[in-house]
């Protein structure tokens, strides 16, 4: 006599199966781009090379030169442009020509890493904040989901990979907080004032906050804030706070009113998709303008449903991307967590589960569009937001259990 489980794997219904090949197709258009990224740079590698390492995860390149330069006590290389290209040019010979964007509370991860050679430090550093990530995921993830691995391969995921970035370190900071809000909010706090690693990112998490009325993590992350600012200043120096903001900002701001460079295509920014698209200033800031509004609204209306505290918190991290107008898609490891949420939830209608995965597919699909300058990826995002908010379940909210 067969089990239930072959009964039950016998008898499922056609649409159980054909949405099942819809989501192997979604995974499979998502991941595409990627992996032909991945292959593109291996065709290119010289084998046994270290330059040719610098090919895959080549923001990681920045992070790592940096780590040198802080060993060796050089501190006002790192933020001086040419003097760190010319350090880059020396480790790893000719790559195309970057600064270390990120402010000096990474100089000791940099740091960390910078002790271990190129080619062991790379791998590392993917398996380490990977690692962290899957542990933050553990309680957003749903057995419906799939495998949790999964949440390491998604389209910002290998993007994130591809390009070497703090994604998955950002991203566990972000889910593990909002996963401390209620029984732990001071150390939920402290979690938060770490993603100064990326402070752009965590834009609307004091505003959640607030609107939640969590004071408690709000203080705690000014405060770990505010001492992360002092430590680093007497480590390093307080001019390194000053090189940064003078030397680095600027063109971090410069890169979202550009028009061309392989950047653009991952770009999130609603200003940057106007812009690219039209060539007018005026239409991308008041569309950006809209855009903020919009989430701003949407985050508002969201906290008075009270929803679960795991919903508002994949939705905040959807909505940031319509407020920044400076986002890329390897920063969207959080936002792919949301989306696959939607995706699993057969409680909602079909509509609202294909704008989920209209929002997964959004760092991939999302650029290939942007190359071909039509740069949707704000609006799949601002689907994705709009899906999940629909989606929110009103009810008391509750701790995320542990």
């Amino acid at each position: 006599m067969a089990s239930p489980s072959t009964e039950f794997e016998t008898h499922r219904s056609p649409w159980h199966i054909r949405a099942e090949l819809a989501q192997t197709i979604m995974w499979a258009i998502g991941v595409s781009i990627p992996l032909f990224l991945f292959w593109h740079d291996l065709r290119i590698v010289k084998h046994g090379s270290l330059d040719g390492l610098a090919f895959w995860g080549r923001d990681f390149v920045i992070l790592w030169s940096a780590g040198q330069l802080v060993y060796q006590g050089a501190i006002s290389t790192i933020y001086n442009l040419h003097a760190f290209q010319a350090t880059m040019a020396a480790l790893f010979g000719s790559l195309e020509p970057m600064g270390y964007p990120y402010p000096p509370v990474t100089f000791p991860i940099a740091f960390a890493f910078g002790l271990l050679p190129y080619w062991l430090a790379q791998p590392l550093w993917f398996a380490v904040t990977g690692a962290l990530f899957l542990y933050a995921c553990r309680r957003y993830w749903t057995p419906a989901m799939g495998p949790r691995w999964l949440a390491v391969v998604t389209p910002a995921a290998l993007m994130n990979i591809w390009a070497g970035h703090y994604g998955f370190l950002h991203g566990a900071l972000f889910l593990l907080g909002w996963s401390h809000v209620e029984r732990r909010p001071k150390f939920a706090g402290f979690l938060f004032g770490c993603m100064l690693i990326k402070p752009h990112i965590a834009v609307l998490v004091p505003i959640a906050l607030l609107l939640r009325r969590s004071w408690t993590p709000i203080i705690s992350a000014a405060l770990t804030t505010l001492l992360l600012i002092a430590a680093t200043s007497l480590l390093y120096g307080w001019e390194a706070w000053q090189n940064y903001i003078l030397n680095m900002v600027g063109p971090q701001v410069a890169l979202i009113g550009a028009k061309d460079g392989f950047f653009t295509f991952m770009s999130t920014s609603t200003t940057s998709a106007v812009f690219r698209m039209t060539g007018s200033h005026a239409l991308a800031l008041t569309a950006q303008l809209i855009a903020v509004a919009a989430a701003l609204a949407a985050l508002v209306l969201a906290a008075l449903r009270k929803p679960p505290t795991a919903d508002f918190a994949l939705l905040t991290a959807t909505l940031t991307f319509l407020v920044l107008p400076y986002g890329f898609n390897y920063d969207l490891t959080v936002v792919e967590i949301g989306a696959l949420t939607i995706i699993a939830r057969t409680d909602l209608p079909l509509k609202w589960r294909l704008m989920g995965a209209v929002g997964f597919l959004a760092p991939s699909v999302g650029m290939f569009f942007s190359s071909a300058r039509i740069a949707i990826m704000p609006a799949m995002l601002a689907l994705l937001a709009y899906g999940q908010f629909r989606a929110l379940r009103p009810s008391v909210p509750q701790p995320l259990p542990h």
